[in-house]
């Protein structure tokens, strides 16, 4: 669910950046907010979308430090990360240990609860528009994928065509498209 479907068997270390940060560093939500928005403007720099199988680009910022009684300003910082990144066209997740947050489509699953603090960037995709939750991200993920809604390139997907109906009106937005979101 982090990376919007399931491609542990697509993945290869070519398509995995990371950086760790010291054990010393500080965990406060700023400091986080700064790394993760420093770190996914940069890793939607690299990304080249002509390239085969671009979606696969996944880039995880790691803090070992960090631990399940941090859980509120990861929480923090990652909703604070979410609309700066999305409206620029990438996706962003938090997890953490213990983190409780359920799956959409399994609420018994918790594909969060990791065993080390990390945040999760890539490329926004066309299956995310069931993650969107902000107005930025769902211009910019119009911007991307509206011109495939509006030629009904979205062939047997029509949970896909619904809920971008819906998000678009949730957020105010008409159906035309513009060109790709800024950097």
């Amino acid at each position: 669910e982090m990376c919007g479907r399931d491609w542990s068997s697509d993945v290869c270390s070519s398509d995995l950046t990371i950086a760790v940060y010291p054990e010393s560093a500080e965990v406060s939500v700023d400091v986080l907010r700064r790394v993760v928005l420093r770190e996914g403007l940069a890793h939607r720099r690299r990304v080249n979308r002509s390239m085969s199988q671009w979606e696969l680009q996944t880039h995880l910022v790691v803090f070992p430090s960090g631990s399940s009684e941090d859980a509120s300003i990861f929480e923090r910082a990652w909703e604070g990360c979410l609309e700066p990144l999305n409206e620029r066209g990438t996706m962003v997740a938090v997890a953490y240990p213990g983190c409780a947050r359920p799956a959409l489509s399994s609420p018994h699953v918790f594909p969060f609860d990791a065993s080390v603090t990390l945040f999760v960037i890539r490329p926004m995709t066309l299956r995310d528009v069931v993650f969107i939750s902000n107005r930025g991200g769902m211009r910019s993920y119009r911007t991307l994928f509206g011109s495939r809604y509006a030629r009904g390139a979205i062939a047997g997907e029509s949970e896909l065509a619904t809920t971008y109906v819906q998000k678009l009106s949730q957020y105010g937005l008409d159906s035309s498209s513009g060109s790709h979101p800024s950097a």
